[in-house]
């Protein structure tokens, strides 16, 4: 009368902690999900204490990696945890933190007894092991395994008095098992402790890096031609062995300005000037905590664009220059607005409408006037979803990077 099956399953949830106050919970990210389950081997009983009747059972589970992934992102957040990504409209720019744990689980063990009494009422008991660890990314350790058992009862009432035909579908009856057995994960001590008690990783201090001052770039004026050259000749096309993405000059010796999810760790990339020529440059800083990174070319003289720090107000009329979808398409210009200030896990966004795609990413966003107001980094990439980017703000770059202007 008993279903008995050791059902193994592994997925990895990615938890990154931000700065935070002591009584908020960290965020979590929920990176993937493998289920590792052999089919066709689950055996059980049905008894029917009515009709003095046993039945005997072959089934698989058919719940997916997908659901399972949904189904915890769930949990962790009606418990109060952010999930990074959940119900979030911004989930592109999530992408650029890192995470600092991976969460791992083992179902060992799942037991389901499955009775018919009589009158209208099912009842179902389910014993659930599992094997929990959390791995501290940058330690490269384990930093805690927990075995748990949960045991629980579930109450059915159907006008059903027989028992089906068919196979049973016990994947509402997983699911439910599954829950408890996360909910008392979540509110073991040992867990909270292992999250709370790793310290929290800091940020690069900007004040590591030696001060760059950049000479005054003069706006080119408010002439929509003038503008627009401008700000295409101080762009150029980023090329890795991944991909390709966009930057610009912020000075005349050819000092870049780009995203650092666009040369991630790379000790060198290629550029694509505006004739086409590709020319060796060297990473020379990065903040992955911003997404900014600077790149040099050496003996080359370049054609900067100018920096505006003031916050742009929504209404604004800007335009991106980058190099969307190939790098063949470098120097491209789209118009827009800027649509709204965001803040999103703590770091500031300029939200705008105008046109923009991956390989923008690293490229201006520049104001009427011709001067740098963001640094475009992401795209809502959502189905049906158009018309929503977003930039660093360039006073955040020269922060982050400790740029200074004279």
């Amino acid at each position: 009368m008993k279903i008995l099956k050791t059902l193994t399953a592994l997925f990895f949830l990615n938890l990154f902690l931000l700065t935070a106050k002591a009584e908020e919970k960290p965020a979590i990210r929920i990176a993937n999900v493998v289920i590792d389950i052999e089919y066709g081997e689950l055996l059980g009983d049905f008894f029917n204490l009515e009709l003095f009747f046993t039945k005997h059972f072959q089934r698989n589970f058919s719940f997916t990696e997908s659901e399972i992934k949904h189904f915890i992102e769930k949990s962790f957040t009606l418990s109060g945890y952010r999930v990074q990504g959940w119900g979030s409209m911004f989930r592109e720019l999530d992408e650029h933190f890192k995470s600092e744990f991976a969460l791992g689980v083992k179902i060992k063990e799942f037991d389901v007894n499955f009775n018919l009494r009589m009158g209208d009422m099912r009842s179902i008991d389910t014993r659930m092991e599992t094997e929990w660890s959390i791995f501290h990314i940058e330690s490269e350790q384990v930093i805690l395994n927990k075995n748990l058992t949960s045991s629980n009862n579930i109450e059915i009432y159907t006008n059903r008095t027989r028992l089906n035909l068919v196979n049973e579908d016990f994947t509402p009856v997983t699911y439910h098992a599954f829950k408890h057995n996360v909910k008392q994960l979540i509110e073991d001590p040992e867990f909270k402790a292992a999250i709370r008690d790793v310290p929290a990783k800091k940020e690069i201090d900007p004040a590591s890096f030696d001060k760059i001052t950049l000479n005054k770039v003069p706006s080119p004026g408010t002439e929509r031609a003038k503008v627009l050259k401008r700000a295409q000749d101080a762009s150029v096309t980023i090329v890795t062995a991944t991909g390709h993405g966009s930057g610009f000059f912020i000075d005349h010796h050819g000092l870049i300005l780009t995203c650092y999810h666009v040369v991630q760790q790379s000790n060198s990339v290629e550029v694509a000037l505006n004739e086409g020529t590709l020319i060796k440059a060297k990473v020379v800083r990065t903040n992955p905590d911003y997404d900014l990174a600077l790149i040099q070319i050496e003996n080359v003289s370049s054609t900067p664009i100018g920096f505006n720090s003031s916050k742009p107000s929504p209404g604004d009329e800007v335009f991106a220059v980058g190099s969307p979808a190939h790098k063949d398409l470098g120097r491209s210009v789209t118009r827009g607005i800027v649509s709204a200030e965001r803040v999103v896990e703590e770091r500031q966004y300029i939200q705008t409408d105008a046109g923009v795609s991956p390989g923008n990413s690293g490229g201006p966003l520049i104001n009427h006037r011709g001067e740098v107001v963001g640094i475009v980094n992401a795209k809502a990439m959502s189905f049906g979803t158009e018309g929503v980017g977003f930039a660093i703000p360039v006073s955040v770059a020269m922060e982050k990077l400790n740029l200074g202007v004279e």
